[in-house]
């Protein structure tokens, strides 16, 4: 008798009506997403099969342990049939071993595994299919088996032990050393017990399936970890309570202050001084888009980034200092500012040169080459506040020259109304660019409005140095009817910042009865290194 029992029957075991199942939905749909757990294309049954043969080293069943488990299943087996054997077998690529077996005299080379030359079980693994042989010996297919002879084997009833996934891994069989003519009932029999056989292999897969899962999770919360204490940035994240989960080092060593940052509610936390942060936040929440602010944060006394990424379980954020970036965008303004007041201050300088000149030339040649030489003047100072592209970067440039390059546009060559008193010093080029800009500044403004506006005017500049300290002094007198400003124009301004904030000095602006004065005090060391 053939019993029609094909490993279909196996899979609708599994995936019925519910009424047989051996795993739950889910875990039978994940352990079906595992590519290594899909039958093998082309011939799935196949001994060599790769995907069969991963499922079987996935078991942890290739071994010669004696697991109670089978043995039970064996001795039941042949309780059940009345067989003198039963076998519980598992086909590898090279051998059949006997993972539990019920009275099998066999030598001892042969009762754990055997070569496939001496297995019966092997053709149901490739036919994947229920095998039943009353008498070997005349059956074309096993006549030719050793194992007839070394083992007695005559009578052979076996069925199909498959994975979830569908690969056939080895047979529950009942063997007779006499023929035996098998019944539907032994059949039904052998199938029942080997449903079982199954469920705890389908269980030892999803144990297998469930500790690579895990260690991969594990690996890449090592990897996420890992990236995330290496960054610069600090980085936390919140849940939809507000509740801070998780802050790596870096975020930890900012809030130092705050020991207990993670389990805090941020909304406390910023509370008051992070506001902005806070309502881009919740925008973030209730829009469930990512975003990005820029805000200055007193407590910190800087500015700072806020990246943030809205989760299903709450937010991360990434945090990072943006003083830098913001001290370079108001430098960018700021020079943008001086590059349009400098410009229309040349414009106006130019405007004014022509129109003296003019009224004191007495030939077209003569206006011609005062011009020209006011305007050299001009370009020299140009030059000193210019990167230079062919100069070392260490090079040292005299402070007096600097200063006489933006006088000279006004009071000419000859500085006739002009003292210029001090010892011979150089400054580094970022240094000239600063004391050219300041003295360019004062010189325009002179001529609008001090010394080189009026005939009377005179202008004192003198400076000292110490091992410390540079003392400079823009002196102008001689003025008549002197208009104090009421407030402080953007050239003001700009003198000022430099002077504080790129030369670590200090700015004095003083109005005597005929004119001004002005003393800058600043470390000698930054302005030459």
């Amino acid at each position: 008798m053939e019993a029609d029992h094909k490993v279909g029957s196996v899979d609708r075991r599994i995936e019925g009506d519910g009424s047989h199942e051996i795993l739950a939905p889910d875990l039978m749909h994940a352990i079906r997403q595992i590519e290594r757990l899909r039958p093998e294309e082309g011939d799935p049954g196949g001994i060599m099969g790769a995907g069969r043969l991963r499922v079987l080293q996935d078991t942890g069943l290739l071994n010669d342990t004696v697991e109670d488990i089978f043995e039970r299943a064996v001795t039941f087996a042949r309780r059940i049939t009345g067989s003198k054997v039963s076998l519980f077998s598992l086909v590898d690529a090279d051998r059949q071993i006997n993972k539990a077996q019920e009275g099998l005299k066999a030598p001892p080379e042969l009762k754990r595994q055997m070569p496939l030359t001496h297995s019966f079980c092997k053709h149901v693994v490739t036919s994947r299919s229920t095998l039943v042989i009353p008498d070997a010996r005349t059956d074309p297919r096993v006549q030719e088996n050793p194992s007839i002879r070394d083992l007695g084997i005559v009578g052979y009833l076996g069925v199909p032990i498959a994975a979830p996934g569908g690969e056939v891994l080895g047979a529950l069989c009942a063997i007779e050393p006499e023929p035996r003519d098998w019944t539907d009932a032994d059949v039904q029999s052998m199938q029942d017990i080997a449903v079982g056989i199954e469920s705890e292999i389908a269980l030892r897969l999803e144990s297998s399936i469930r500790r690579e899962l895990y260690a991969r999770v594990l690996s890449e919360q090592r990897r996420l970890k890992t990236v995330l204490e290496s960054t610069s940035d600090s980085v936390f994240q919140i849940d939809r309570e507000w509740i801070v989960t998780y802050a790596n080092s870096r975020t930890k060593d900012l809030v130092k202050d705050e020991p207990r940052f993670v389990g805090v509610d941020l909304r406390d936390f910023l509370k008051g001084e992070g506001d902005a942060f806070l309502d881009a936040y919740r925008t973030a929440f209730r829009t469930r888009k990512a975003g990005a602010i820029v805000s200055f944060y007193a407590p910190y006394d800087a500015w700072y980034e806020a990246r943030y990424f809205p989760i299903d379980d709450g937010m991360i954020i990434f945090f990072r200092n943006f003083s830098d970036q913001k001290a370079e965008e108001t430098t960018r303004l700021v020079m943008f500012r001086e590059l349009h007041h400098r410009i229309r201050n040349n414009f106006t300088l130019l405007n004014g040169m022509v129109s003296l000149t003019a009224r004191s030339s007495t030939s077209l040649a003569e206006m011609r080459q005062a011009l020209l030489g006011r305007i050299a003047s001009m370009a020299r100072t140009h030059e000193l506040i210019s990167p230079d592209l062919e100069t070392s970067e260490d090079r040292q440039i005299p402070f007096e020259a600097i200063l006489r390059a933006e006088i000279e546009p006004f009071d000419g060559p000859e500085h006739s109304r002009t003292s210029l008193t001090g010892a011979a010093f150089s400054v580094g080029p970022e240094t000239a660019k600063c004391f050219s800009l300041i003295l360019h500044e004062w010189a325009t403004n002179a001529s609008k409005y001090g010394a080189f506006s009026s005939s009377s005017g005179k202008l004192e500049v003198d400076w000292s140095q110490t091992d410390e300290r540079l003392e400079l002094s823009w002196s102008e007198s001689g003025l008549a009817n002197i208009q104090i400003p009421t407030r402080e124009g953007f050239g003001s301004t700009l003198t000022r910042t430099i002077v504080v904030s790129n030369l670590d000095g200090t700015l004095d602006r003083n109005w005597q009865g005929d004119g001004l004065k002005m003393i800058v005090s600043m470390p000698i060391d930054p302005l030459i290194n």
